[in-house]
């Protein structure tokens, strides 16, 4: 069965914010290397890695081998959601973590983020995972932007 992405999800991957087999030790520094390149890169201001950590503090957003950190809407200058495949597993909260989906959304409707919501949930569900566990950033890129 095919699966395609839905154009709100879609629309948010870009390919200079998907980071592959890098080698950060805790939550923290995922977060502030995330945060560092949404301000880079115009994604975002200042107080979203300051946000981001805040949130991690209130509940870590860790599930499986995944995480959802996000910041306050008020740090988001253009919505997108980053991905970050680390080397090896990190703690965050109570689970042990290796992929991260930074969401960054600012304006969206609530049917837009259902959308949004629904294919992340699709990705981490699907049993097509060795994709984003194996492959190189290029295939990476297209199985979230499309599906498989």
């Amino acid at each position: 069965m095919e699966i395609i992405r839905n154009i709100e999800f879609s629309k948010l991957i870009h390919p200079e914010l998907v980071f592959l087999d890098l080698d950060l030790e805790s939550k923290e520094a995922v977060i502030e290397y995330i945060g560092r390149h949404l301000v880079q890169k115009g994604f975002a201001t200042e107080g979203i890695i300051q946000s981001a950590l805040a949130r991690e503090e209130f509940s870590a957003t860790s599930f499986g081998k995944y995480a959802t950190p996000h910041g306050k809407l008020d740090y988001v200058r253009k919505s997108a959601i980053v991905f970050l495949r680390l080397n090896h597993e990190i703690e965050w909260g109570d689970q042990s973590v290796r992929f991260i989906f930074f969401i960054c959304v600012s304006d969206e409707n609530p049917k837009e983020l259902e959308k949004i919501f629904d294919s992340l949930l699709e990705i981490i569900d699907e049993n097509q995972r060795n994709i984003l566990q194996r492959e190189n950033q290029q295939k990476v890129i297209k199985y979230l932007k499309e599906g498989i």
